[in-house]
């Protein structure tokens, strides 16, 4: 059976396309803080509903996170990310966006002295690129082991449909053997019938004669 969920994962990793993320990028855009630098992460195909739900328990293990609604924004206060912050603690900001079937991560991360960009310092930023491409593994792991539940829940029905597909045919084959058992059994009446059809005949042809005779004597009295 474990071999069985292997192959099924394999083949939908190999079937899924995942939008790569090596090398991370960077961008301007407008939070709860103003206008800040964030880091993204692409990920397709993906639904916001998970996104947003796999965002919300990763997190969780690096500090208290708050949702903030006007800004669609996950805050995480003082955040224990030691990628970014070896000695500190991190504020990270997380905004999810999401165009058809592609979902766009982005992240803002200040580890005191402002929000984390190539250009203020490269050994933050390659941490805060870490903590993101690690986030984005277990992203698409979520995914395919979503996809791996809705294939086994697939095969799921398929078995069944097998058993309801036997247990037809074994009951076709019950009825066609007890039909075969009738169609002989009436046979074998059908048999006996004609052999008392023609004991009636017999037996009707006899009781004229009686008649006849019986008939004869009446004639015979004066």
């Amino acid at each position: 059976m474990k071999n069985v969920s292997k192959c099924l994962l394999l083949a939908i990793i190999m079937l899924t396309s995942f939008t790569s993320f090596g090398q991370a990028r960077e961008t301007m855009r407008e939070m709860s803080q103003g206008i800040q630098n964030a880091l993204i992460l692409e990920v397709s195909p993906s639904t916001e509903k998970m996104a947003k739900n796999t965002w919300e328990d990763y997190i969780k293990k690096f500090g208290k996170t708050k949702r903030n609604k006007k800004f669609d924004e996950w805050f995480t206060d003082n955040a224990s990310v030691t990628s970014i912050n070896e000695t500190g603690s991190t504020d990270i900001y997380m905004q999810i966006n999401q165009a058809g079937n592609t979902t766009t991560f982005y992240l803002f991360a200040d580890a005191g002295a402002g929000f984390i960009s190539k250009e203020k310092g490269v050994a933050q930023y390659t941490g805060a690129s870490k903590f993101l491409y690690d986030f984005g593994v277990v992203y698409r792991k979520a995914i395919v082991n979503d996809d791996l539940k809705k294939e086994k829940e697939k095969k799921e029905d398929l078995d069944d449909q097998k058993k309801k597909l036997i247990r037809t045919n074994e009951k076709l084959h019950k009825e066609i053997t007890e039909a075969k058992e009738l169609i002989s059994e009436n046979e074998k009446k059908i048999e006996q019938n004609i052999k008392d059809q023609e004991k009636n005949k017999m037996d009707i042809e006899g009781q004229i004669k009686i008649i006849d005779g019986v008939m004869k004597k009446l004639s015979e009295i004066n």
